[in-house]
């Protein structure tokens, strides 16, 4: 944890959970404050108040709710909520096969071994092998 600057205000960085936690329980010592209109712009719906912030409000939300916008953004999201549920789905399968079969729990330890492992298997796939009509074939010819 440490403390700096941001967006000239004071602020407080936080890795851990428990730290991150008392900081959000204890509003009267880290009071939560939205960002200026320096930063966001004087034309953010932050910005807005009253009939204005609820025009905008109205206005992004039909633009956001409409099937057409909604499919636009699943397009988006899709491969990326794809790709991180693979990756967790690895991690958390390399994590249960290193407590079941080695007795090592998740940590920098367990990180290291998969990052080692997964050169290895990518050094497997990566095996030349000399098959006639491939280019590691041609080569080897040359």
């Amino acid at each position: 944890m440490y403390r700096t600057h941001l967006f000239g205000f004071p602020s407080i960085m936080a890795c851990s959970p428990a730290i991150t936690k008392f900081i959000f329980r204890s509003d009267d010592q880290f009071p939560y404050r939205w960002p200026t209109n320096d930063l966001v712009g004087h034309n953010s719906i932050i910005s807005a108040s009253g009939q204005r912030h609820d025009r905008l409000r109205r206005f992004l939300s039909m633009a956001i709710n409409q099937p057409e916008a909604l499919r636009r953004i699943a397009t988006h999201v899709q491969p990326r909520i794809a790709a991180a549920l693979q990756a967790w789905a690895k991690k958390v399968t390399f994590e249960n096969i290193g407590k079941l079969f080695a007795s090592i729990e998740p940590g920098p330890l367990l990180d290291s071994l998969g990052y080692n492992f997964e050169g290895m298997v990518k050094g497997m796939r990566a095996q030349p092998f000399n098959i006639p009509g491939t280019a590691y074939h041609h080569a080897l010819k040359v």
